[in-house]
């Protein structure tokens, strides 16, 4: 089983998610802000982060950049309504395993996590 730990302002998606990736097998936890979900990383540990790039207190770039240097061996996914190149401009293309354009194909989102024991 992976813990996962999923930051998003918005509740219909983290609830979502978390809904699916349970069914799938895995512990999820919720953050809604950047900053609660460093938090919670600290105490969770978990072994892959799902972040959204926009988020209301501190931008997905600096939660990334929390989490990696507190873990540089953390496996995040970014989620965001921009686009790659986006990504790729702010620097972070070799800080994620995985990138998804909102809206979120839960599909591709589950072939990027492993299969749970």
């Amino acid at each position: 089983m992976s813990n996962i730990l999923i930051i998003d302002d918005e509740e219909l998606i983290c609830w979502f998610l978390q809904k699916e990736l349970q069914r799938e097998g895995h512990e999820v936890f919720v953050a809604t802000n950047g900053q609660e979900g460093v938090e919670k990383f600290k105490i969770i540990n978990p072994q892959y982060v799902i972040t959204d790039l926009k988020l209301p207190d501190i931008s997905g770039f600096d939660v990334i950049d929390k989490i990696k240097n507190l873990n540089p061996n953390i496996k995040i996914i970014a989620i965001t309504a921009w686009k790659w190149e986006e990504v790729e401009r702010n620097g972070f293309k070799n800080s994620v395993v995985g990138f998804l354009e909102k809206p979120l194909n839960v599909s591709r989102l589950k072939e990027m996590l492993p299969k749970p024991c």
